[in-house]
Parts: C-alpha cells; structure tokens; sequence
C-alpha cells in the first residue's frame, strides 16, 4: 500500500493537506485503522468521485513518518482521479 500527502495549506485558521492511497479500501485501513480518523470523515470528491481525507499538519507529519509519499497538489489531483472507489 502507497500513502500520498500534498502540501499543507492553510483553512480555518489551520494548517490541512489530502491523504490518499492506492486505492479507497486501502485508504480506509489506513486512515481508520491506524490513525483512528472516524469513517464518517471520508471524502469524494463530486467530479472524479475519488476517495480522499483531509488531515493535519500533526496527522501529516505522522503519516510521514510511516512511510507515506511527499507529493505535490497537482500530481495528489491525477493520482486521486485514478484511485478506485469503493462499491456502495
């Protein structure tokens, strides 16, 4: 499983990236499973219908930390539009 975070931007007077990974499933794992972030928190986005979550600057230094992949908003985008979502 491959994790990707973008760039830190700023929005409500807090410091937010994108998570995303491989695939929805395995993003799920991930994002619950070992970060406890609640399934309720997931995202899609309304064009693409990809699956993605919104994190920290103190999740995205965490998830660094394990191994998750430094990447750019623009690459995050084309990445994200691949990722599989899953059945509903």
């Amino acid at each position: 499983m491959t994790v990707y975070v973008d760039e830190l931007r700023e929005w409500m007077g807090k410091s937010w990236c994108h998570m995303v990974a491989t695939s929805a499933e395995e993003l799920e794992m991930f994002a619950i499973g070992h970060l406890g972030i609640p399934e309720w928190n997931e995202m899609k986005d309304r064009e693409t219908g990809h699956t993605y979550y919104n994190i920290t600057d103190k999740q995205r230094k965490t998830v660094i930390g394990w191994g998750a992949k430094e990447i750019t908003t623009a690459r995050l985008v084309e990445m994200a539009a691949k990722t599989k979502t899953k059945e509903v």
